[in-house]
């Protein structure tokens, strides 16, 4: 497992290898994003507004339209309001 803190921009990111799993938390844009590998699925909170968004990615073809919210997220993403 590995964690690391960036106090500068306020973000943490932890890594499991074993479970394959991804923890980003940016404190600053209060925005989690989680990644688990082995199921291929993304899931990313919004803490401010309470937006669950669940993206089932079949090798990650929707991450860059989380890691880049400007462009369309596909159509077969599923929304939960929390």
């Amino acid at each position: 497992m590995v964690l690391l803190i960036d106090i500068i921009s306020e973000v943490v990111l932890l890594i499991d290898l074993i479970s394959g799993v991804v923890l980003l938390i940016d404190l600053n844009s209060e925005v989690v994003l989680l990644i688990d590998i082995i199921s291929e699925v993304v899931l990313l909170i919004d803490l401010i507004s309470g937006v669950v968004l669940l993206f089932p990615c079949g090798r990650y073809r929707q991450l860059n339209s989380i890691l880049y919210p400007n462009y369309r997220i596909l159509k077969s993403s599923n929304y939960l309001t929390g």
